[in-house]
């Protein structure tokens, strides 16, 4: 669902405030929309009342990452209006206007797969900002195979 609809308590607003932050520090370009999703009766009732998405463009092309937008959902076992919402994971889709080209996730393997996948050194830069999410989401636990320091 929309981050900018998720912030059910001052804690939460605080995490969600910081998405931003934390994906500008590693993609200055980024532009973040707290709103991905259409507000219409229709796709709220699609909508995961799990996650907080973020939708994530670029102000010129980026052909590292390999898409012109991202798709990024932070992932909770429980509704979050739950008191102890406990964080799973992080899912992240590249897009263009051809579709989805890769994804990513923090709940399986933690590899990108797809048509085709963000370069080395830029799929180096979204673990970053995934384990920054992780530490600000969650207790920090390096992603499988990954050691990074925050």
């Amino acid at each position: 669902m929309n981050a900018s609809t998720q912030a059910v308590t001052i804690s939460l607003l605080r995490k969600i405030a910081n998405v931003p932050v934390v994906i500008q520090s590693e993609i200055p370009s980024a532009i973040i929309d707290l709103s991905p999703w259409m507000i219409d009766a229709k796709s709220q009732e699609e909508h995961d009342l799990l996650s907080i998405d973020f939708g994530v463009s670029f102000s010129s092309a980026q052909p590292h990452f390999c898409c012109a937008c991202m798709l990024l959902q932070i992932v909770f076992a429980e509704k979050l209006s739950h008191h102890a919402q406990r964080f799973k994971g992080v899912y992240v889709t590249g897009h263009d206007y051809c579709g989805q080209y890769w994804q990513f996730s923090t709940l399986e393997d933690s590899q990108f797969s797809g048509l085709h996948v963000p370069d080395e050194r830029s799929q180096q830069s979204l673990r970053q900002i995934f384990s920054k999410v992780h530490a600000l989401f969650g207790h920090y636990s390096s992603l499988p195979n990954e050691n990074y320091t925050l």
